[in-house]
């Protein structure tokens, strides 16, 4: 949520500031700034935390086998051949199908988490919160004079 109110700060001074007073403009403004917000947020999680583990992983392991550390290119292609093996495609896309695959884990709903097919309606509803603050913002700047 507070990713969306910031996200909508911004938005909303953009709005102002370039004047934008339909609400074609406010809603093309407020949608691109989900989409930036939401990619940017999923493709650090994918190159910094999934590449990331697979080079720690692969570190670990290569301790004990005298192997040398994995360049970010062999990290990523490393990565890259796990999500292949696992959903079918590779990179980041591969990635967020593999997280929609695995389902999200949130406290109160057991040791499984919620069911893949949930995981989808979350972000769904996660795209509406965020969507509905983002817009709120823009179009209150928008409707100052």
């Amino acid at each position: 949520m507070a990713l969306g109110a910031a996200v909508g700060v911004v938005v909303g001074f953009m709005n102002h500031m370039c004047g934008f007073k339909g609400g074609l403009m406010v809603a093309a403004s407020v949608l691109a700034g989900w989409v930036i917000c939401a990619a940017s947020f999923h493709y650090i999680e994918y190159a910094d935390g999934f590449v990331g583990a697979v080079r720690d992983a692969h570190q670990s392991v290569g301790t004990h086998a005298g192997a040398i550390s994995l360049s970010d290119d062999d990290a990523r292609a490393a990565a890259d051949g796990f999500l292949i093996e696992q959903v079918g495609e590779g990179g980041f896309r591969g990635f967020l199908k593999l997280r929609a695959k695995a389902g999200i884990r949130m406290r109160g709903f057991g040791p499984g988490g919620i069911a893949p097919s949930w995981a989808l309606g979350m972000w769904v509803v996660d795209l509406f919160v965020m969507l509905a603050l983002i817009g709120r913002i823009g179009a209150g700047a928008a409707a100052r004079p």
